[in-house]
C-alpha cells in the first residue's frame, strides 16, 4: 500500500485509524470517503479502450488539480482544442487508425476540457510556442476555428494563455514539452509529467520538480505577456482569414479573385479576342479571356511570365501561330 502497488480498502483504512488512535468521527469519516471515492472508477475508465495505461494516471492528476501550467512546444494544448483540430492530431499521431476509433479518441479529450468550467475549476496556465501556432494542422479552416478558441480562452478567468513569439530565440525549455500540476491538499507535492511517443515519466522528487518549475516561471516571464498574446493570436487570425479569402490556384473562375484590377491587352485579333492580366497579392499574375471574364484564371509567376514574354520576342513560338 505505502508502494501505491494496491489501493487502500475502506477496512485497510478503519483498521489504521484505529491503531493511530485518531477517534474523532467527523476526521474518520472524511478519510474513510477519500478511500472510497479513491476506488470508485472515474469518467475515463470507460475509454479504457482507446486511452493508454499510462495516461490514466494523468487524467486522474488532472482532474485533482488546483493549478495545471503547461508548455507546449508543437501543438495546442489538448484542453484548448477544438475538435477538428484535436481530428487532425489524432489522424497523424494514429495514421491507421479507424474512423470510430478516432472520433472516441476526439470525445475523450472534448470531455476532459470540461474541468475547465466545473465548479472550483483549476487554473490553467499554458505557455505555447509561436511554431505550435504557425503550423496549418487541419488546413486553414481548422486553423481558423482553433485561432478563434484560443481568442475566446483569453478570456475565461481561470485561464491564462502566453505566447513565445520566435523572435525570442532561444529560451529555457530547451527539453520540450511539460507539465506542472499542483493539487490543493498541502501534503502533495506537484508532478512533472513529461510525455514520450509510447510512455510518459511523472516525477515527483524536489529537485526534479524545482527545476522544472524554475523553466516554467522563466518562460512566463520571457514570453509575451496575456494581453500581448491575445493581440498575436488576433493577427494571426487575419493572416488567416487573408489567405483564406485570397487563396489562389491555377484554374480558378477569375471572378474568384476579389480586389485586382484586371489590365487588358490593347491588342486583339480579327474576331476581337485579347487577354486581360492581374497582379495578385502574392506577387503572382493571373490570366484570363478578356470574352469570357467569368471563365478560370491561369496563374503564373512573374518568373514565368517573364519568360513568356522574352520567348514570345524571339520568336520561338511564331511556327504555333502559322
Amino acid at each position: 500500500m505505502e508502494l501505491g502497488r494496491v489501493s487502500f480498502k475502506e477496512r485497510d483504512v478503519a483498521d489504521l485509524l484505529e491503531l493511530y488512535g485518531v477517534a474523532d468521527a467527523a476526521e474518520r469519516d472524511v478519510l474513510v470517503a477519500l478511500a472510497r471515492d479513491a476506488n470508485s472508477p472515474g469518467w475515463w475508465h470507460k475509454y479504457g479502450d482507446v486511452l493508454p495505461e499510462w495516461f490514466q494516471v494523468y487524467v486522474g492528476l488532472e482532474e485533482a488539480a488546483e493549478l495545471i501550467r503547461v508548455y507546449e512546444v508543437q501543438f495546442v494544448p489538448g484542453l484548448l482544442q477544438t475538435a477538428d483540430y484535436a481530428r487532425s492530431v489524432m489522424a497523424l499521431g494514429q495514421p491507421g487508425a479507424p474512423a470510430d476509433e478516432i472520433e472516441r479518441r476526439v470525445t475523450l479529450r472534448m470531455t476532459r476540457q470540461n474541468l475547465l468550467t466545473r465548479p472550483n475549476a483549476p487554473r490553467f496556465w499554458a505557455v505555447v510556442d509561436e511554431a505550435a501556432l504557425r503550423r496549418p494542422i487541419g488546413g486553414r479552416e481548422v486553423m481558423r476555428s482553433q485561432l478563434e478558441r484560443l481568442i475566446a480562452a483569453t478570456k475565461e478567468p481561470n485561464v491564462t494563455l502566453q505566447v513565445m513569439p520566435f523572435r525570442f530565440g532561444g529560451h529555457a525549455a530547451e527539453g520540450g514539452a511539460f507539465t506542472v500540476m499542483r493539487f490543493p491538499e498541502v501534503d502533495l507535492p506537484d508532478v512533472v509529467y513529461v510525455e514520450q511517443l509510447t510512455s510518459a515519466l511523472y516525477l515527483d522528487k524536489r529537485d526534479d520538480v524545482e527545476r522544472y518549475t524554475e523553466v516554467m516561471e522563466r518562460l512566463s516571464v520571457e514570453s509575451a505577456s496575456p494581453e500581448r498574446t491575445s493581440e498575436i493570436l488576433s493577427g494571426m487570425l487575419e493572416e488567416v482569414l487573408y489567405m483564406y479569402i485570397h487563396q489562389t490556384y491555377n484554374g480558378m473562375p477569375a471572378t474568384r479573385l476579389a480586389g485586382v484590377r484586371w489590365q487588358k491587352s490593347r491588342s486583339s485579333n480579327s474576331q476581337g479576342a485579347c487577354v486581360e492580366m492581374a497582379r495578385l497579392a502574392d506577387g503572382g499574375i493571373a490570366v484570363r479571356n478578356s470574352r469570357h471574364p467569368d471563365g478560370p484564371a491561369l496563374i503564373y509567376t512573374r518568373a514565368e511570365i517573364e519568360a513568356l514574354i522574352a520567348g514570345a520576342k524571339d520568336g520561338d513560338f511564331d511556327d504555333l501561330l502559322v
